[in-house]
């Protein structure tokens, strides 16, 4: 299911370095699956994409 856009900012944190910070929701029923894309271009002005999925489960009871 499609959870909507979370935007992020992205802050230099060191000469080839960036981060950002996320709020996220979990899964009430144990199991949810998030995807980060980033969109990235490179010093040489190539684009490159990179997806990473993740898990946001609800604490084990």
């Amino acid at each position: 299911m499609f959870m909507g856009i979370i935007p992020l900012k992205l802050e230099k944190s060191g000469e080839k370095r960036y981060q950002a910070n996320a709020v996220y929701g979990s899964c009430s029923s144990g199991y949810m699956v998030w995807r980060l894309f980033l969109n990235l271009e490179t010093d040489a002005g190539r684009q490159q994409i990179l997806w990473v999925d993740f898990r946001a489960d609800a604490p084990a009871q």
